[in-house]
């Protein structure tokens, strides 16, 4: 006899109790426990976030660990390093989540992430911002243009090929620390 289970949403998911260690994610309605990173982990975070605060200035939100929720239901992730327009980190109330995904969400790479894994999340975000700006940017009487459509800021160069390995998704993913941020050529 075969056992379902049901997803968990993520009323449900805010009553869990914090684990004694690491943190819980909500990943398509599963609870999924995430250890606390380690040492070099978390200095590649600070390094990059460090970096985007200081080229963001005033104009963005930058943190390590950003909680979101890429979509409206069986969804709570954490960002390594996140970005989001400080006019937007500002209409988050306290005891929230911040709707859909940040403009950038930093995964700092670990020997456990897979490219499957990578490219999913990856989408899952590419989508949840294209969601939320075409939302906030529909055209109205007042503002008749198109919304706009997401591009990666030229100083983005984002290739993920797994231990220099060629790539069956044609070099597309996140980008390793090494490759972050670079210049693309002209």
């Amino acid at each position: 006899m075969a056992v379902g289970t049901a997803l968990v949403t993520v009323e449900e998911f805010l009553r869990l109790q914090p684990p004694t260690a690491g943190h819980y994610e909500l990943h398509h309605g599963e609870i999924i426990l995430a250890t606390a990173p380690k040492w070099g982990h978390q200095r590649i975070q600070d390094r990059l976030a460090a970096l985007l605060r200081s080229m963001a200035g005033d104009r963005a939100y930058v943190t390590k660990e950003m909680s979101f929720r890429p979509a409206p239901e069986f969804e709570v992730w954490e960002a390594d390093v996140g970005l989001t327009l400080t006019e937007r980190a500002n209409e988050v109330a306290d005891d929230e989540y911040l709707m859909g995904a940040p403009e950038l969400v930093v995964e700092v790479l670990s020997p456990s992430n897979t490219v499957d894994e990578i490219n999913e999340k990856m989408s899952i975000c590419m989508a949840a911002v294209r969601s939320h700006q075409n939302k906030r940017m529909a055209p109205t009487k007042e503002r008749p243009q198109p919304a706009p459509k997401v591009r990666m800021p030229s100083w983005v160069d984002c290739r993920y090929v797994p231990n220099g390995a060629p790539s069956s998704t044609n070099g597309r993913g996140l980008c390793p620390p090494s490759r972050m941020l670079t210049r693309a050529k002209p």
